[in-house]
């Protein structure tokens, strides 16, 4: 699981959980830009040579990813998510969730052509919910695949809490 509330960006300085939180509300491409840099900070991680983004077959490196991907979430309800989420100060303060959807997805599909900004609890909550409802490796790598023209504010921020809940752990010493 990520540790913080840094999120690490491959050869580039860490971005923030509430950083991109912001992007994702706003429609931003620096939101989709983020989240494809954590894949390959993650990428490193699970393979542990840092050449692995230029070098590893996509097709090879999600086989090995649907094998470290755990079968179930580290919760059981969108309130043990938040806590967890909390805890590694991936966001400051727990937030009232819901069961149930705030927004159909429509509501959060490009925002920056539509001029439209979500609330960041709402956005936030339907994404924990997604990835709670859908738990899967292959629901993962689908997050991570959205494209710009594509945008979709709660399928980048589910992509991001799926690497931030399954982040490999550094190696012991």
């Amino acid at each position: 699981m990520l540790p913080s509330r840094e999120i690490p960006q491959y050869q580039d300085d860490s971005d923030d959980w509430l950083r991109f939180l912001d992007k994702a509300a706003k429609g931003s491409i620096k939101a989709e830009d983020c989240l494809h840099s954590a894949d390959l900070a993650f990428m490193v991680a699970l393979t542990g040579d840092p050449e692995s983004p230029n070098k590893l077959d996509l097709g090879e490196y999600a086989e090995q990813f649907r094998l470290t991907f755990p079968a179930s979430p580290p919760g059981n309800t969108i309130h043990e998510l938040i806590e967890l989420a909390v805890e590694h100060r991936w966001f400051p303060h727990l937030f009232c969730g819901s069961e149930t959807r705030i927004h159909p997805d429509a509501d959060y599909a490009q925002l920056w052509k539509r001029r439209r900004c979500v609330r960041t609890a709402a956005l936030l909550n339907d994404a924990l919910l997604h990835c709670l409802e859908h738990w899967s490796a292959n629901d993962c790598l689908q997050c991570l695949d959205e494209y710009s023209v594509d945008f979709n504010s709660r399928i980048i921020v589910s992509g991001m809490l799926y690497l931030s809940f399954t982040w490999p752990e550094e190696p012991r010493s």
